[in-house]
């Protein structure tokens, strides 16, 4: 659902506004129209379990005390079975949006994205064509160990970066 970027300060939250006045901008995030929400509610002493990378939205309806647990589930045995699940897939983007940004700066991930996008027109200081190739090389590699072709890495990769990246990463 749109997430910030890794590094900004509201990473780990969705860009999307589902309770304005107007509700999500699906020029923007046109894959949101896609999506079905589940409504439910909780009273005293019952308990809700949210599974990893679930997107949710908590509303009080009156005084209310919550504890939040994250934790980390065991190791699966053996090697993710392909195609990856959802959880592997959602771990997998974080995961690599880590690694382009240790390549190309966080501050210039919008950036790679936006030159990566054929559809896009990047504007591009001195060298970055070169590191932007070679980070694309290394990332269609990496990815190709995961997907069946660079087809499905490239839209992987254009997946990743829509409509995260127009805003400043360090606000």
């Amino acid at each position: 659902l749109y997430p910030f970027p890794l590094h900004h300060a509201s990473d780990r939250q969705s860009q999307l506004d589902i309770f304005g006045d107007v509700g999500p901008n699906l020029d923007r995030f046109p894959a949101f129209g896609q999506f079905e929400g589940i409504q439910g509610t909780v009273g005293p002493g019952d308990v809700l379990f949210i599974p990893a990378y679930w997107w949710h939205h908590i509303s009080s309806l009156d005084e209310t005390t919550s504890v939040t647990f994250w934790f980390k589930c065991a190791p699966s045995q053996g090697a993710p079975t392909l195609p990856l699940s959802d959880v592997h897939l959602q771990a997998l983007r974080r995961n690599m949006e880590r690694l382009i940004a240790e390549q190309v700066s966080p501050l210039r991930l919008g950036e790679f994205f936006t030159w990566h996008d054929p559809e896009q027109v990047a504007v591009l200081h001195a060298g970055e064509e070169e590191l932007f190739e070679a980070t694309l090389k290394e990332t269609r590699r990496l990815l190709g160990l995961v997907m069946l072709d660079g087809i499905e890495a490239d839209r992987f990769l254009r997946e990743l970066g829509a409509g995260r990246f127009q805003l400043d990463v360090r606000t």
